[in-house]
């Protein structure tokens, strides 16, 4: 019984994760993905001043610089204005810090999958989930 209750808040550990895991990286992939650039949904979040994870820490590393809280107010379309949204992003360091934080949320969920006895294709759609994050940020589109 003790470890029917040790698994099962070892799967809600990987559901939390999970979750976590697939919101950060979709706002990451929204702001960097060379794929969602090639589409109208490059920046949408930028356009729909949406306060992401990447963006929320923006603000919050630097509350003084108001030009990030500027373009997201204006719910805008213009590619130069979110390319400079996105540069913002950059140069506070935020999408690094996204970037981070998922790679150690696909740590933790591999750990947790592991700690479950291990399942094979569980562990190659993690793996799936971070292969964006091994090219650096810097690399990709700005």
């Amino acid at each position: 019984m003790k470890s029917d209750m040790k698994k099962n808040e070892l799967i809600d550990d990987l559901c939390q994760a999970l979750t976590f895991l697939f919101q950060i990286r979709d706002d990451y992939c929204n702001l960097i993905s060379e794929e969602y650039a090639q589409n109208k949904s490059c920046c949408e979040d930028i356009t729909e001043g949406k306060f992401s994870f990447p963006v929320i820490h923006a603000l919050n590393s630097h509350p003084h610089d108001s030009r990030l809280s500027d373009i997201l107010k204006q719910h805008t379309d213009n590619i130069d204005l979110k390319r400079e949204a996105v540069h913002l992003l950059h140069e506070f360091g935020s999408i690094e810090y996204t970037r981070n934080t998922c790679l150690k949320l696909v740590n933790k969920c591999s750990e947790l999958v592991g700690k479950l006895e291990g399942n094979l294709y569980l562990g190659m759609i993690i793996n799936q989930l971070a292969v964006i994050f091994q090219v650096p940020s810097e690399h990709k589109v700005e």
